[in-house]
């Protein structure tokens, strides 16, 4: 850490971080993505801030193991499938997370994207133009999240339709059952969907 007092720059702190990325730590940094974001994770990232409250963070992480996944399409990186990522947060009032940028990439599953979050740190908007993952899925997603629940639109040439609407995997490396979690969904759901091609399971 080190602190700058005579700058008359904005910026007056800079911290270099290196550790492993927790549910507790998420917990407290205000990151609420417990639908989205699994799992421990070892990161390393730049911060800078002013007089010790937090402005900015460059974040590198390998998130081989953890589960992502994106929400209702239920496109799901399992633990153990490699993927790196990096986010670049924006920190409001009360080093309270307010906006990312988003970038995964790995053999299973590529994205890029960005979210918004709301002075409390709960995710207000997640929009991912560019997903892919496997032969089935290439799409763009968003998210919008209101006092009347949440907002779906969802583009792209195909997607691997067998999954959406679950609460998550019931597939598991080694076959083992994943984890219970609560996947409930805050109020009402609306969904606008616009593809070349939407593929199904058998039956």
């Amino acid at each position: 850490w080190t602190e700058d007092f005579k700058t008359p720059h904005q910026v007056t702190s800079k911290l270099a971080v290196k550790g492993m990325m927790t549910e507790a730590v998420r917990t407290a940094l205000n990151i609420t993505l417990p639908r989205i974001f699994r799992g421990t994770v070892p990161v390393s990232a730049d911060l800078t801030g002013h007089r010790g409250s937090l402005m900015h963070a460059d974040v590198t992480a390998d998130l081989t193991p953890a589960s992502l996944s994106v929400p209702i399409v239920n496109l799901e990186k399992m633990p153990g499938q490699p993927a790196s990522g990096r986010f670049g947060i924006n920190f409001a009032a009360g080093n309270v997370v307010q906006e990312e940028t988003i970038r995964i990439s790995g053999p299973v599953l590529n994205l890029n994207g960005t979210a918004d979050f709301n002075r409390n740190g709960d995710l207000t908007v997640l929009n991912l133009p560019s997903v892919r993952m496997g032969p089935l899925n290439d799409l763009s997603f968003q998210l919008a999240r209101g006092p009347n629940g949440d907002d779906y639109l969802v583009r792209g040439r195909s997607l691997d339709g067998s999954k959406i609407g679950r609460t998550g995997s019931n597939e598991a490396p080694g076959g083992g059952a994943p984890p219970p979690a609560d996947d409930t969904f805050a109020g009402r759901i609306h969904m606008n969907v616009r593809l070349e091609r939407l593929a199904m399971r058998d039956g």
